[in-house]
């Protein structure tokens, strides 16, 4: 999915915007119109929606079904204005999401889940020039980009752990009474179920 504006500059605002002097941008040769902050900086890029709903029906409400975003830093190298061709080096044009995503649960029922999102950055170089006769505005496209990306594996047998018992007891709640060590598998179920029985009758 891509999505994106025109921005309509002539000869010097597309070299305002080049150098970071322009209403436009956020620094040099970055548009103001993505929701980032410190674009360049490895250890503290961030974006305004830093994080993902890993299902359809995420609870915003509930920070464990939500996943962060990965922010990739542009290159430390910002955009330069190149007065005799009048081209704009290295700009920021394009902010570029990709989201992973793989089918999780049970076989007969699929659920899509969001494994992994990431944003990086595009860069072109802009030159300044006429298409016509009586035009003095060069059309700069700056765009946003979603590509979903499937991760497939093969299916894998899942057997669900026991659930936990309800109450534990002491390791000698049996004290002073002894189970000898070659005692048979009957006898072990049987003090088993003696156990739970208690229990209940505890609870009674």
């Amino acid at each position: 999915m891509r999505t994106g504006c025109l921005l309509k500059l002539n000869r010097s605002e597309l070299r305002d915007f080049c150098v970071g002097h322009s209403l436009h941008t956020m620094g040099n040769g970055m548009p103001r119109y993505f929701n980032v902050t410190n674009i360049f900086d490895a250890n503290a890029v961030s974006i305004v929606d830093s994080y993902i709903g890993i299902f359809g029906n995420a609870d915003p409400l509930d920070v464990s079904q939500w996943l962060k975003v990965e922010v990739k830093a542009a290159a430390s190298n910002a955009a330069s204005w190149l007065e005799r061709t009048s081209t704009c080096k290295n700009a920021i044009t394009t902010m570029n999401y990709r989201f992973f995503w793989a089918y999780v649960g049970a076989k007969s029922n699929p659920q899509a889940k969001i494994v992994g999102a990431r944003v990086d950055f595009s860069k072109s170089d802009i030159q300044f020039y006429l298409h016509g006769v009586g035009t003095t505005r060069r059309e700069i496209p700056v765009t946003s980009t979603a590509t979903f990306i499937q991760r497939v594996d093969s299916f894998a047998d899942y057997s669900p752990p026991s659930p936990p018992v309800a109450i534990s007891v002491p390791y000698d709640v049996w004290y002073p009474f002894k189970i000898d060590s070659y005692s048979s598998r009957t006898a072990a179920s049987s003090i088993r179920f003696a156990s739970v029985l208690c229990a209940l009758l505890v609870l009674i």
